[in-house]
């Protein structure tokens, strides 16, 4: 299972995207960036494409350290309840 948290700019034109793997183990819970990138398009016809640094936690050379990586509270908040939510539905 993975979670992949996206947040737009207001533009349109550009996006942020965090991918999250979720490890429980017995009563704790720990979720674990597996890669953030930034995207940009020319207009919002277009697809999204990357742009700039990459952090992809297979590739320690991408172009980013996992410190270097700032996820909002609001990111790490969304992750969390979509693990407990799909945890409770499962049961």
């Amino acid at each position: 299972m993975s979670i992949t948290i996206e947040r737009m700019a207001e533009n349109g034109l550009e996006k942020k995207v965090w991918r999250f793997h979720p490890v429980i183990k017995g009563d704790k819970l720990k979720i674990i960036l597996k890669g953030y990138e930034q995207q940009t398009r020319p207009t919002k016809r277009h697809k999204f494409k990357v742009s700039g640094k990459v952090y992809e936690s297979f590739r320690p050379y991408s172009g980013l350290l996992r410190k270097d990586v700032h996820i909002p509270a609001d990111v790490t908040l969304e992750a969390f309840n979509w693990v407990v939510d799909s945890y409770f539905e499962d049961i």
